[in-house]
């Protein structure tokens, strides 16, 4: 396979370090990691020194936060979780930066063709670095454009803070997780239309039902960006045709949804948009203002 180049590379590491979205539930908690209050503090205080490798390090911290959440209140957990992921994040991106090499050309050549399956597998070296990788609760992740980046396992938090979540941050985390493919890769919806509606709606749902939660933001973007692929498509997958004409599969979806949420603020929008004989890019940004301001301000909010 061809790796792809330095630059879009270290691009996209870039990237998915400013951003968020399974093993053995793995490790992460420093002292700093840990939130003030008490109980979490003196649970959370190590027993063994940190190690000096990464990946063991990554090991490391899970079992602190492990150690932590026995004592944690509900509150206590959710202000763990949020400094863990950030703490990950930090180690994920120095440890991307440290693989870099590997993750750029060995781990392609590393992929065989199969003639049977007409696709790339990895060869035993490969999958064993795999298995090695998942003991840990990390996974080499395709990320798009040739680029493989290490990535928590899709169920690495949920495994670890689940049971110890106020209902919010439950929820919150349990739709992440359910949603951890990316809803568009390469420039292309990556679900079907009837799909990445019933995603949007989910996110509707934990809104409403989630008023006062202080992961209101995050999860208003995330519902936010699904309506935003929803309504408008994207470069290879579009809602309409050149002229404006709305395509008949995103019609026949929209006209299910708007059936089964009637109530939903994206059934309204629906409704306005196909009263519309074309649409161009000034009826929908006469239609969606409301959206495309949402949407500048979660950008505002992740620089």
């Amino acid at each position: 396979m061809k790796p792809p180049s330095p630059a879009l590379f270290c691009l996209c590491a870039c990237f998915l370090s400013a951003c968020n979205p399974p093993a053995q539930a793995p490790a992460e908690t420093s002292a700093a990691a840990t939130p003030a209050s008490e109980p979490a503090t003196a649970a959370s205080a190590p027993i063994d020194p940190m190690p000096a490798d990464l990946f063991q390090q990554f090991a490391w911290r899970t079992r602190q936060v492990q150690n932590a959440l026995q004592h944690a209140t509900p509150e206590q957990a959710a202000a763990l979780y949020r400094q863990h992921q950030q703490d990950t994040r930090s180690l994920l991106q120095t440890l991307n930066q440290q693989e870099e090499a590997f993750l750029a050309h060995d781990y392609h050549n590393m992929m065989e063709y199969d003639t049977e399956s007409d696709s790339h597998r990895p060869n035993a070296e490969l999958r064993e670095k795999q298995r090695r990788l998942a003991a840990l609760g990390l996974q080499y992740e395709h990320v798009g454009e040739g680029i493989i980046l290490i990535s928590v396992l899709p169920d690495y938090y949920l495994r670890l803070f689940e049971q110890h979540l106020p209902a919010d941050e439950r929820d919150f985390l349990r739709l992440q997780t359910k949603h951890k493919q990316p809803a568009a890769e390469d420039a292309g919806l990556a679900l079907s239309w009837d799909q990445l509606g019933e995603r949007l709606h989910e996110w509707e749902d934990w809104l409403q039902q989630h008023p006062d939660s202080p992961r209101q933001a995050p999860a208003n973007c995330q519902y936010r960006r699904h309506q935003a692929l929803y309504l408008e498509g994207i470069d290879n997958t579009p809602a309409t045709d050149h002229q404006g004409r709305l395509l008949p599969e995103v019609k026949r979806s929209w006209q299910a949804f708007a059936q089964t949420h009637p109530n939903s603020d994206t059934t309204r929008l629906i409704e306005s948009l196909l009263a519309e004989p074309f649409l161009t890019p000034a009826v929908l940004q006469k239609n969606l203002t409301d959206l495309h301001q949402a949407l500048d301000a979660c950008a505002e909010q992740e620089e």
